[in-house]
């Protein structure tokens, strides 16, 4: 029965194909349409459409429906070898060059595969390229992957962006967040999915065409629920674990990501102790996936470019107080930073600090419910503040870090902060929980302070602002084990061996 279906699904196109050649466009539309009620998910369908938007001469609409149909099936010939003759129309020679490329890779027989080298050859000829046709037509494409990634982040950000410069890739993203539409460079993401639900990710898995790789940052537990499809889809998956994603998970989601786990070709990390942690819950069952693969700070190149500048002017820009001790609290708007507890414990200690300590609250992203409550408690406190809620460009980011002189950063769980590992770079003294897997940095020599629980906070501060300067001088080696460990110039390679292996 399929397969009777299939030949009058050919003989269908066949005909469309005949009509569109003999210019009979109007009959070769109500054909279309017809073909579209039988059979939604054809990709075919983007191809026909775009090459009667050619010949009407609507050539923005057409190159939207062939990008719409390859978001589906990047490997379709007849999607790609449409898109380069329609780039040719458009005199864009680099992307017609490269969509001919791809059809020839995809092209069913050796005349057709001729055609093409002929149509290249002539775009060289015309546009008086240095080009070897034979080296430049099969030469390998780039690795693809496909990055789900649940949520914005800028450490995802800033890894698709810096991956992108130093390796040989193309990027799709799929996920929950629209950011990733407004604020990454279209260059360097191919394509982004969106989903609202798990059935509509269900959905999107199932019509994406098959990657290279698919990289999860962060493991959302319900991805485990659709472990079988995402095999499918790729020929190497690569999991981040993020921290919280490890430490914040239940015993019944840390089951359902076991199905991910299973399936894995590496599993990552950016603490050792995280790992050793991972490890031992597992029984050691994944010990020959793992691996520490650290996000690179890009945050810090920014840092480095401010570090010398001189303080009371980047105060001054910032809107602070020229003269004050800046004490950093937190650095986004979850609960598990305890900003609540936190000003608790700083206002028992209120009247043993000196009155010019200024408290700076980062809340940029998180829960907006929160930010109310820090800043209906903060002003019953009585000490002086300033609340961050909006976005901060990455060059204030790092102005408020040079200007800060002691962070505070307890919270509940972590892996790795990467906005510690930032204050740490400026020099800041930190003030963190003995509780956190901070071993890594110890053992590097990274100089901080501890706290048992967050009510000691308070206590432990009154003693970094008497001890400033002291305290200052024992954090001077901290600018350059930093940099060592987390600097993208320091980290890139290790992604590169976990893409390649």
């Amino acid at each position: 029965m399929q397969q009777d279906v299939n030949k009058i699904k050919v003989q269908i196109k066949e005909n469309i194909n005949i009509l569109l050649n003999n210019g009979s466009v109007e009959e070769a539309k109500v054909v279309i349409n017809e073909y579209r009620k039988m059979v939604a998910e054809d990709v075919e369908i983007y191809s026909m459409d775009a090459v009667i938007a050619i010949i009407e001469g609507n050539l923005e609409y057409a190159e939207e429906l062939l990008k719409q149909g390859l978001n589906l099936c990047r490997n379709n010939f007849d999607l790609n070898y449409n898109l380069a003759y329609l780039y040719d129309i458009k005199d864009n020679t680099n992307q017609s060059l490269n969509f001919y490329k791809n059809a020839y890779n995809y092209a069913g027989n050796i005349n057709i595969k001729d055609e093409i080298k002929s149509a290249v050859e002539d775009i060289i000829i015309k546009k008086g390229l240095d080009i070897n046709i034979e080296n430049f037509i099969n030469k390998k494409n780039k690795t693809r992957c496909l990055v789900f990634c649940h949520f914005f982040s800028v450490y995802t950000k800033n890894f698709l962006e810096r991956l992108k410069r130093d390796y040989d890739i193309e990027f799709d993203v799929l996920t929950m967040d629209e950011n990733y539409k407004a604020k990454i460079d279209k260059n360097i993401i191919e394509n982004i999915f969106i989903y609202k639900n798990i059935d509509e990710l269900n959905d999107k898995i199932r019509l994406i065409e098959k990657y290279d790789i698919i990289h999860i940052h962060f493991l959302t537990p319900f991805y485990g629920l659709l472990a079988e499809q995402i095999r499918k889809k790729c020929d190497k998956i690569i999991v981040t674990i993020w921290g919280s994603d490890y430490y914040r998970t239940t015993q019944e989601e840390k089951q359902v990501q076991k199905n991910i786990f299973e399936i894995a070709d590496n599993i990552n990390f950016g603490n050792e102790n995280t790992l050793s942690n991972f490890n031992d819950y597992y029984n050691k069952v994944y010990s020959n996936k793992l691996s520490i693969c650290r996000f690179g700070l890009i945050q810090l190149e920014y840092i480095k470019d401010s570090i010398n500048d001189d303080k009371t002017k980047l105060k001054e820009l910032l809107s602070l107080p020229k003269d004050s001790i800046i004490i950093t609290c937190g650095y986004n708007a979850s609960p598990a930073q305890n900003h609540l507890s936190i000003i608790d414990s700083i206002r028992k200690v209120k009247k043993q600090l000196p009155a010019n300590c200024y408290f700076l609250f980062p809340m940029t992203y998180g829960d907006s419910n929160l930010v109310i409550s820090v800043r209906e408690k903060l002003i019953k406190s009585g000490i002086n503040y300033k609340i961050y809620d909006e976005f901060l460009s990455e060059e204030d980011t790092a102005k408020l870090r040079v200007v800060s002189d002691i962070m505070i950063q307890v919270q509940t769980t972590d892996q790795l902060s990467g906005s510690m590992q930032e204050y740490l770079y400026a020099d800041n003294v930190v003030i963190t929980g003995s509780w956190l897997p901070y071993s890594v940095f110890k053992n590097n020599g990274v100089y901080f302070l501890e706290v048992d629980k967050v009510e000691e906070v308070g206590k432990k501060l009154t003693y970094s602002v008497r001890s400033l300067h002291k305290l200052k001088n024992k954090c001077s080696k901290n600018e350059d084990i930093i940099w060592n460990m987390t600097s993208w110039e320091r980290a890139i390679n290790n992604w590169i061996n976990v893409y390649e292996k």
